[in-house]
């Protein structure tokens, strides 16, 4: 009978992962991850700008920001980019810096409410919401994820002092220095998921409970981290794109990492709307857009 069971359970997860690399062609996937990360990136660019002029103006250190972006973007190239957003910030005008924000803000929400519509289209359904309301949706995704964001950064940072300073009141514990690094990450993995799964749970027309967003979020997730994990080692060791082409290159690497990240994110999508026809509910249409 346990093999029966595992057997059923195999031959719903083959079937699962037929059904998801059918999904990724019939509903475009590379493309629309191709025209997300485009968004994305023309609304992180001036965004940048933006940051490093308020700071110069504010006299706060622009190395406290770096840092903090290098947290969420991964590979040593990130840090070439923004010297040279730092360059660009410090001889342009208020006007053009405010340019850049409303630029910022335009590719943002055009981006967010791009990923709601393909994330409606995962579950076979025609965005009927009004324009308004789309729009309202996405710039409440770019809010959410942006406010995601600062609480990683926060909990990065006091999570790394906390750790030194139960070090300093218990110097035993840095025996144990693997286990709260491990530790902190994992919580790390817990917001994210939760980040998304309050996505994956909204963006969609129909009714979603949030255990159902699940399995779409912890693999989005999980599978973020690993892609972001062999595109950092790739770019410190192997890559010779920023050595080749100078800055292009290294815009190139970044697209490259933002076409990764949205191609996980609408791969999520795609499993939380294919799930329920592979687990005895009722078997989800396909839309292809």
């Amino acid at each position: 009978m346990k093999r029966k069971g595992v057997t059923r359970v195999l031959d719903r997860l083959i079937c699962l992962i037929i059904d998801v690399r059918h999904r990724f062609k019939d509903h475009h996937i590379n493309d629309y991850s191709a025209t997300l990360a485009f968004f994305w990136f023309l609304a992180i660019f001036p965004t940048f700008v933006l940051l490093f002029a308020v700071m110069a103006w504010l006299g706060i250190d622009d190395a406290l920001l770096i840092e903090q972006i290098e947290i969420l973007i991964p590979g040593a190239s990130v840090r070439d980019m923004l010297s040279v957003v730092y360059d660009v910030s410090g001889d342009i005008n208020a006007g053009l810096i405010s340019v850049g924000a409303v630029i910022a803000v335009w590719s943002a929400s055009n981006g967010a409410a791009r990923l709601v519509k393909l994330t409606v289209f995962a579950y076979g359904e025609t965005e009927a919401r009004s324009y308004i309301v789309r729009r309202l949706i996405g710039l409440l995704t770019l809010v959410a994820f942006s406010v995601g964001a600062v609480i990683l950064i926060v909990f990065h940072i006091f999570g790394r002092e906390f750790v030194e300073l139960m070090y300093a009141w218990f110097p035993m514990l840095e025996e144990f220095e693997r286990l709260a690094t491990l530790a902190r990450y994992t919580v790390s993995t817990v917001i994210l998921i939760f980040a998304f799964s309050l996505f994956y749970k909204f963006a969609p027309q129909q009714h979603v409970t949030f255990t159902e967003t699940l399995p779409g979020a912890t693999f989005a997730v999980i599978s973020w981290q690993l892609l972001s994990t062999g595109y950092s080692i790739y770019v410190d060791q192997f890559s010779m794109f920023g050595d080749t082409y100078g800055t292009i290159g290294i815009v190139i690497l970044f697209q490259i990492w933002l076409y990764l990240t949205a191609a996980t994110m609408l791969l999520g999508a795609e499993i939380n709307a294919a799930w329920p026809g592979h687990t005895r509910r009722r078997p989800q249409r396909t839309h292809f857009p």
